[in-house]
């Protein structure tokens, strides 16, 4: 009920804002609103191009063992070779053993997940469990169900396409022993950049959302996020606030501000990756994008109030909300935005019908999206620049392809909150899974004593396999 009378408020309220502008022609409110947020983005990306600190991991002395969770739902194409990499991560304790399991979920696949699996078993040490029928559907829910067959005292997540380098634990788990940290997320890259147009723009896209701006909240106190792939949390904290919320659709951002609620953080290691596929289809990305905006939503409407009073500094409680918030107050500008140029051109249409147009009151024509588009983009394309080293033409070339991919925002942030609005006062709940097809998923070598893993090319095998025996084919 609570979030029915937010929801219906709040819709009364724009539309009686929106209805005011389309009355009195005076739409300077939607520019602002654009403009800021501009602002605001191009203050992180400022402060993510600014160099970097390369240090090596904390000696906090931490080597807890090591429980590594992999939700796997129709995966036959990626999962083989993703357990092959988890076996054989490089985490052990001083007598040598190792001091990591891999779990893998097999949530009701329908495809040949089961028998790659099976087959895989003959050859590598992992668990495979699966939820029970009365279980309901959602990463979350196959999370804990990892997490209630997990033996160890830190639970590391992965999607069933992430490839990560034999060290990833070895060099991630120290973060966890820093005062205060709860969880620790990994710098997710897209390993398949070289597709196609899509996924080079997914590949720039990374590069913003997932490096620039979690280094930037991270140094300037913000609210780093944890992502869903490639974290690592200690179990006490996961436990403590009840495990993964089975009603969230972004159950990572969901932990992450109950993190927050409770006092705690999450620490940025951008020297650790975890690669991953790209969507490679405009629908699979429709889909991908309208759920992360969908999710932030639900997490703004279940916890905005609590932020509000969160024992975490005011900046980073600042950064929650505007982090949150952005999918909800950019899709009520658009859909704004909207109705004012159709207002326009019914305007301007009846205006040459009735040749008024010197009798009828001459509109300022507001600048709309310019001021968002030219300051965003702008800022963007030249963080993508200075981070990804771009020579003119290549810059030139991502440019355009970033502007155009952009714009799947103006579909997929009214979706998302048509989405939600829908499951408030319906029930209706829908969890979209994203596709994974296993194509030019890259080679890690070893990472070296420095702060960067080393990506030797495009394969599906990493050199830490040739110690095992490969499985054979299912």
């Amino acid at each position: 009920m609570r979030r029915k009378l937010l929801v219906a408020s709040l819709a009364l309220s724009w539309l009686a804002l929106t209805t005011v502008g389309l009355v009195h022609r005076e739409v300077a409110w939607v520019s602002v609103v654009f403009f800021v947020s501009g602002v605001y983005g191009s203050v992180l990306m400022a402060a993510g191009v600014l160099p970097r600190p390369r240090g090596a991991a904390p000696a906090t002395g931490y080597r807890p063992f090591v429980s590594v969770i992999v939700p796997a739902r129709n995966e036959q194409g990626v999962i083989a070779d993703t357990v092959r990499c988890l076996c054989a991560l490089d985490y052990a304790g001083p007598d040598g053993r190792a001091r990591f399991e891999v779990i893998v979920v097999d949530h009701r696949s329908t495809d040949r997940t089961p028998q790659v699996l099976a087959a895989l078993q003959r050859t590598h040490d992992f668990t495979v469990v699966r939820p029970t029928p009365e279980d309901g559907v959602g990463k979350a829910v196959a999370l804990n169900v990892g997490l209630a067959a997990a033996r160890g005292d830190a639970i590391c997540v992965f999607d069933a396409d992430a490839r990560v380098a034999p060290d990833f634990l070895t060099r991630l788990v120290p973060y966890l022993g820093l005062p205060g940290v709860a969880g620790v997320q990994a710098r997710k890259l897209v390993c398949n950049g070289g597709r196609n147009a899509l996924i080079r723009a997914q590949e720039d896209d990374y590069t913003v959302f997932q490096t620039l701006t979690q280094r930037s909240r991270d140094r300037l106190g913000g609210a780093v996020i944890l992502t869903g792939n490639g974290l690592i949390t200690r179990r006490g904290c996961l436990e403590t606030v009840g495990g993964w919320n089975e009603d969230a659709l972004t159950e990572d951002i969901d932990l992450t501000i109950r993190y927050a609620l409770c006092g705690w953080t999450v620490h940025y290691c951008e020297h650790v990756v975890v690669w991953e596929e790209a969507v490679p289809t405009w629908r699979g990305l429709i889909q991908q994008r309208t759920r992360w905006s969908e999710g932030s939503l639900r997490c703004l409407f279940d916890h905005g109030a609590a932020l509000l009073g969160a024992p975490v500094p005011w900046r980073k409680r600042l950064d929650f909300l505007v982090f949150l918030s952005s999918s909800l107050v950019m899709a009520l500008s658009m859909i704004a935005s909207y109705a004012y140029l159709i207002e326009q051109w019914i305007y301007d249409a009846t205006a040459r019908r009735l040749s008024m147009a010197d009798a009828l009151p001459v509109r300022e024509h507001q600048p709309l999206y310019t001021y968002y588009w030219i300051v965003v983009m702008v800022a963007t394309v030249v963080a993508i620049a200075v981070e990804r080293r771009l020579a003119p033409v290549a810059l030139a070339t991502a440019s355009l392809r970033y502007i155009f991919f952009a714009m799947h925002q103006i579909v997929t942030l009214p979706l998302a909150l048509w989405r939600y609005g829908r499951s408030v006062f319906t029930g209706r709940f829908e969890w979209t899974k994203t596709d994974h097809h296993g194509a030019a998923l890259p080679e890690l070598f070893a990472s070296p004593p420095g702060p960067e893993p080393v990506l030797t090319g495009f394969g599906l095998r990493a050199r830490a396999e040739a110690a095992v025996e490969a499985a054979p084919p299912p």
